[in-house]
């Protein structure tokens, strides 16, 4: 899985040059919903899933199979659009606080 979340970023950042930085809320909802092109979309599904490797499994512990990344891409999409009053904080930000309900990881020390 790690190959195939590996390429989709790199492809996703040579295709866009896009720095985590900049993206708040409002860019990621406009990449996540409806039309959205090929680009833009990929873009997103690279965004997410660079937001879920940086994360190194400190807070969120995702270990779906490549291709079953649907469920992760819609709780994050789902949660911009029922908080609308926090599309300017930041994208890495809004990704960990979508998926920590579903993905927070349990760890044990």
């Amino acid at each position: 899985m790690k190959t195939l979340l590996s390429a989709i970023t790199l492809s996703s950042c040579f295709a866009f040059s896009a720095n985590a930085g900049y993206i708040n809320g409002s860019v990621l909802k406009s990449m996540s919903i409806a039309p959205v092109s090929e680009s833009a979309h990929l873009q997103y599904v690279g965004y997410v899933i660079g937001v879920i490797d940086s994360d190194q499994q400190r807070t969120i512990c995702v270990d779906v199979p490549g291709n079953a990344l649907t469920p992760v891409l819609e709780a994050v999409k789902n949660y911009l659009a029922a908080n609308p009053n926090k599309l300017n904080d930041s994208g890495n930000s809004l990704v960990i606080k979508a998926l920590m309900p579903l993905y927070a990881c349990k760890h044990t020390d």
